[in-house]
This record gives C-alpha cells, sequence and structure tokens, in this order.
C-alpha cells in the first residue's frame, strides 16, 4: 500500500535539509574561541545521521530507499518527526541564542537586516507536515531560504556549556533513529570488506596458486 500519511521523496527531502542544516555549523570558519572540540563534536553527530541516511538510502533514489520506510506507516511517521526536528533545532536562531548560546552576528543587505529577514520565515512542525500534505512544498522553500541566510551569516558560541547541550540533544535523536530503524550495514560492511581484500590481494599471486592447483588435482 505503501505510506498512508507521507511519501518517499518527502522523507528524502527532510532527511537532506537536515544534513544541510548541521552544514552550517560544521562548516564554519570561526565558531569563536576554543571551538574546535565543540565543532568536532558536532561534526561528529552530522556524520552518524549521514552514515544513518546512507544505509537507509536517503542519500539516493527514491526506488533505493529502504523499504521499511515505504511500508510502515508509523515508523515513517517517527522519523518523519524526528528529522524536523533536528532541522527546526538547527534552523531557529533565536533558540539557538537563547537555549544552546550560539549566535549569529547580523549583516544588513539591500533587502534589510538578515536576522530580521530570518526570524520572519517560519518552519513549520513535524506534526503539521504529516497532516498537511499541500504544506510540503511551501516548508521546503522556507526550509531552503533559511538556509540561504543562515549561511551568510557569522555564527559564534558564546556559552560552551550550552552549546554542549545542544549536541547533547542532537546525539539523543541520532540514538533514536539508530535504534528505531537500524541501517542495513551489514551489507555496507561486506562490500567494504571486499573491496579492501581486492586492494590488497595480489590477484597475480592468487591466479598462480589457482593454476598450481588445477595441476595437482
Amino acid at each position: 500500500v505503501g505510506l498512508v500519511l507521507g511519501s518517499t521523496s518527502f522523507s528524502i527531502q527532510l532527511y537532506q535539509s537536515a544534513l544541510a542544516a548541521y552544514g552550517i555549523f560544521t562548516t564554519a570558519k570561526d565558531l569563536g574561541k576554543d571551538a574546535s572540540v565543540l565543532q568536532a563534536q558536532l561534526l561528529i553527530q552530522e556524520q552518524l545521521l549521514r552514515r544513518w541516511g546512507d544505509g537507509l538510502g536517503l542519500t539516493k533514489t527514491e526506488d533505493e530507499l529502504d523499504e521499511r520506510l515505504k511500508s510502515e506507516t508509523s515508523l515513517f511517521n517517527a522519523v518523519a518527526a524526528a528529522l524536523s526536528n533536528i532541522k527546526l533545532i538547527l534552523l531557529d536562531a533565536d533558540e539557538l541564542k537563547r537555549r544552546y548560546g550560539v549566535e549569529a552576528m547580523d549583516e544588513i543587505t539591500d533587502q534589510g537586516h538578515l536576522l530580521s529577514e530570518l526570524a520572519a520565515t517560519q518552519l513549520l512542525d513535524g506534526e503539521t507536515l504529516l497532516r498537511k500534505h499541500e504544506k510540503r512544498q511551501e516548508d521546503i522553500e522556507k526550509t531552503y531560504k533559511k538556509l540561504s541566510i543562515m549561511k551568510k551569516l557569522r555564527w559564534a558560541i558564546r556559552d560552551k556549556e550550552r552549546f554542549e547541550a545542544l549536541i547533547s540533544h542532537l546525539s539523543k535523536f541520532n540514538n533514536g533513529l539508530y535504534s528505531l530503524i537500524p541501517p542495513v550495514e551489514a551489507k555496507i560492511l561486506a562490500k567494504a570488506v571486499a573491496a579492501e581484500l581486492l586492494r590488497t590481494t595480489d590477484l597475480g599471486d592468487r591466479k598462480s596458486t589457482r593454476l598450481n592447483s588445477s595441476h595437482i588435482t
């Protein structure tokens, strides 16, 4: 039957926007004095999410998406809610400043203050997106508008302890996603092992060995 309340393209778009939101901070050139350790911890969470999504086919095409996300509506809804919340946390400048101690330096363009423009672009929560399919395209457009603005701003960590709370919060989402729907890592590992064996094995020697064995038999 497929998804009742969602679509495969929607889950891919949510995943991609969550990763893009991470990228604002993991690729930032200067988050402040002694922020490299915190940035590295955030990078770990980004890579965990990336590996999870790759294992479920969220980095590929809709046809290659994990069947569990296509057939189990309740599972899909939980994943969509988690990805939506990751995106909302990382794209809410006011919340980032108030709760997590990371602040943007405002800049003025021909259109006005970037922070004002950012605040005026409100995203929808996951529950609304699941119930109102027609709102999804609108939210995607707003998401990428926010991402575009936030990439132009300069960010700084003002409170390391509160920023660590952000990392902890994101870590819980990652742990939840891995527990809820583990990626099929066995296949990925098997391919990696096979590739490594091919890379490190002298195929000429193996061929000689097979020929010698055939002569012996």
